[in-house]
């Protein structure tokens, strides 16, 4: 039974009752402003006494008879194909809770996208909850412009998780907790900002000729320009991860943001880059902060004298470009990065044809003296 009748107790001894309602994982509660009057205790030396409590029991049971027909209609009205409109009962259910039981059963590869959106959406609202009435285009509007303005969001992850968050008002309106959708018409544009944040080979040879300040970073982010592996991955990466093959080494392992498994072969610039071999749960870069790395990676970028904002995701994004650009088609680039989709691989083959066009647009005219 999706709906149940309660009762609460009151400071004047009444019982409010009311209806306890889940329905397509909300729960909801809708107070009948109908009470139950206290009953004397029973005295039967009292005759008047016991009248008084007949009568209450009387009334009550009148009182709860009429609550349960509206328990009754209300599970009608859940259970009806023609059911063409939103009560109050569910507009005034919390959307926020819904959201997250959406984003904690989401069972496909991506769950992380879904719950990363509902997170968002909970800091964008100020730790509050908010019902389904109070989803409007203009809200919609407000969390897509606060998505774009978070600078810890990058590439196409505001339009990701907008786009979670447009699935979950659909589902909504679909299952009749909302009148209608009113985000349907609300877009966000993916944005390949990925294009900035790659380097070429060659620059890749001027950071390993310039001087970094920490030799551990500096190794780790060229490793990780041979290899793709994240930030994350480079943090846990042991020696047990190292592998060694018929024609040489590949490095094995869980990824730690997808969960997906990867394994990249390693060529003689990344076993070289490993250092000496030791115990296989021996980490492999001992990494400092992350705010000592940020710093760090800035300077030593000036120092190269590349005009690019490097980050270690910037050196997972020059081994994919990179792979494309020198011929490997993106069904293997795909794998080698561990990615859920060829969708976001496909955006490489979009960065190395723009590097191409410049390139030719790049060259001098001979026309001009």
């Amino acid at each position: 039974m999706p709906i149940k009748l309660r009762k609460k107790k009151l400071a004047d001894g009444r019982e409010s009752l009311f209806l306890d309602i889940h329905h397509n994982g909300v729960r909801s509660k809708e107070y009948l402003q109908i009470y139950l009057a206290p009953v004397p205790s029973p005295d039967k030396k009292n005759p008047q006494r016991e009248l008084e409590r007949k009568s209450a029991k009387e009334a009550n049971a009148v009182t709860k008879q009429m609550a349960d027909s509206i328990r009754a209609k209300r599970e009608i009205d859940l259970n009806a194909d023609e059911y063409d409109f939103s009560p109050a009962y569910k507009r005034n259910a919390r959307f926020t809770d819904y959201f997250k039981k959406y984003s904690e059963a989401y069972i496909k590869k991506d769950r992380r996208k879904a719950i990363g959106a509902y997170n968002k959406f909970i800091a964008f609202l100020g730790d509050k909850h908010i019902t389904f009435k109070q989803i409007t285009e203009k809200l919609a509007e407000d969390f897509k412009e606060f998505l774009l303005t978070d600078k810890n969001l990058h590439g196409e992850t505001p339009s990701v998780y907008f786009t979670q968050f447009k699935k979950v008002v659909k589902m909504a309106y679909k299952g009749k907790l909302l009148k209608d959708n009113p985000v349907i018409d609300v877009t966000i544009s993916k944005s390949p900002a990925i294009h900035k944040d790659v380097l070429t080979m060659g620059e890749i040879q001027k950071l390993n000729k310039a001087y970094c300040g920490n030799e551990t970073v500096k190794r780790a982010f060229l490793f990780s320009s041979l290899c793709g592996l994240r930030g994350a991955d480079i943090r846990q990466l042991t020696w047990g991860h190292v592998k060694k093959t018929t024609n040489g080494y590949m490095i094995e392992m869980k990824q730690s943001k997808t969960g997906k498994d990867v394994k990249v072969n390693l060529n003689p610039d990344a076993l070289e880059l490993l250092g000496e071999r030791k115990h296989k749960k021996d980490l492999i870069f001992k990494m400092p902060s992350q705010t000592a790395i940020n710093k760090l990676l800035k300077n030593w970028g000036e120092k190269a004298g590349i005009d690019k904002h490097i980050t270690y995701h910037v050196s997972r994004h020059s081994f994919g470009t990179n792979l494309v650009y020198n011929g490997v088609d993106v069904k293997t680039t795909s794998e080698l990065l561990g990615h859920t989709s060829l969708n976001y691989t496909s955006l490489y083959v979009h960065i190395v044809d723009s590097m191409k066009e410049e390139g030719v647009n790049s060259l001098p005219s001979i026309f001009k003296k």
